[in-house]
């Protein structure tokens, strides 16, 4: 599983805030206020989660899974055609698709995949763009994609029985059934307050 680091750092302070409010409010003896509000503190540590850290890369053996808010994109090895990174991974499809990963850790550089028969070294650049200046040996998620492609063309001397398998986009319903759960929990609390008010 690939993904960029800094959201576990935003998640880990949001946390430790989350925390200390929530101990200073039962610290006071507002036991009634930490229960109504921590519905609404849940919400804005989920929201984090679901922006900064559950967007991913997984590579498996035989497809790419790009995990992006609220979706999940299951991309069979055979279906792709072309993989470039800058400041996003970008995913193209035999079909002309392309699919942006939100949550791969970029370096921000130039990188256009070893994939294809007679591809220049380097994609053409727009006018004013700057050419990397880190090695192709230190871009670490293109590499292990690759890696993982080559693996998948030498497994079976080139015979795949997931070859014929189309790409498969639907929603991640982990994020949307969270989603929900907390969404009630916050509506039950703001009841739950009004009507004490």
């Amino acid at each position: 599983m690939l993904r960029a680091t800094f959201g576990l750092w935003i998640l880990g302070a949001a946390t430790g805030l989350t925390l200390y409010l929530v101990y200073d409010a039962l610290a006071a003896g507002a036991v009634l206020f930490t229960l109504a509000s921590l519905p609404w503190l849940l919400l804005v540590l989920w929201v984090i989660y679901v922006l900064t850290v559950r967007p991913c890369l997984i590579v498996r053996r035989n497809e790419l899974v790009i995990v992006n808010v609220g979706r999940e994109h299951h991309l069979p090895w055979s279906t792709i055609a072309d993989l470039t990174s800058r400041y996003q991974l970008a995913v193209v499809l035999h079909d002309g698709r392309r699919i942006v990963s939100w949550g791969a850790p970029s370096l921000g550089v130039d990188r256009a995949s070893v994939w294809g028969a007679g591809r220049p070294a380097d994609p053409p650049r727009a006018q004013g763009v700057r050419p990397s200046r880190t090695p192709r040996a230190q871009l670490p998620v293109t590499s292990i994609i690759d890696s993982a492609r080559a693996r998948w063309e030498d497994d079976a001397g080139g015979e795949h029985p997931d070859a014929s398998e189309p790409a498969r986009s639907g929603w991640d319903w982990f994020v949307v059934l969270g989603t929900v759960v907390i969404g009630l929990c916050c509506l039950a609390s703001a009841l739950l307050a009004g009507g004490a008010a």
